[in-house]
């Protein structure tokens, strides 16, 4: 389930049991929760959904690809940022920037990062060594990530921006140095 921002709206998805890869989203009124529409993806189990912050799309995770589906309040889809790296399920949404990034987090240990201006991959960071549980922006500072086994990292998000703009073939190590050294960083001054 999710909720928009405005709270103007809501949306369910069920995925049917004898039909494993079709699911079914449903738009409802936030105010009076009165249904509004449904549309179906067939081939698809959506696993995950959000709103986008001006509360005018529906993103969706699905099981398929990592990929990240997009549509309008109408369920015609809009685009799809694709995870080229196609590992496991999307689980968690977040938007950072006033709703310029997209990030998403997997099965795997991964936070994916989308500019939702140009559908490009920025990053993928390697979080956590399991299931990332949740992402969130705190404000446009921080980033936050938790996973499963009782892990929490907080990043400066604007610092990792910064370094993954950094042209050169040491981009993506250049970016796990930097989340670590700021994660080691905050748990000592938490200390």
């Amino acid at each position: 389930m999710a909720l928009s921002r405005s709270g103007e709206y809501s949306a369910t998805v069920h995925s049917s049991p004898k039909e494993r890869q079709q699911s079914t989203v449903k738009l409802w009124s936030g105010s009076i929760g009165q249904f509004i529409r449904e549309w179906s993806y067939p081939a698809q189990k959506i696993v995950s959904l959000a709103f986008s912050p001006d509360s005018q799309e529906i993103y969706f995770g699905s099981n398929i690809n990592s990929a990240v589906s997009v549509s309008d309040l109408n369920g015609r889809r809009l685009r799809t940022l694709e995870n080229p790296e196609g590992q496991g399920s999307v689980g968690r949404f977040s938007f950072a920037q006033k709703g310029r990034f997209l990030l998403a987090t997997d099965g795997y240990g991964f936070i994916w990062i989308w500019d939702n201006r140009s559908v490009m991959l920025v990053a993928n960071l390697k979080a956590h060594d399991d299931w990332v549980s949740y992402c969130l922006s705190s404000g446009e500072k921080h980033l936050v990530t938790s996973a499963s086994k009782e892990k929490l990292k907080i990043w400066d998000f604007e610092d990792m921006l910064k370094t993954l703009r950094t042209p050169g073939k040491e981009l993506f190590k250049s970016v796990k140095n930097r989340i670590k050294r700021d994660a080691n960083q905050l748990i000592k001054r938490s200390h």
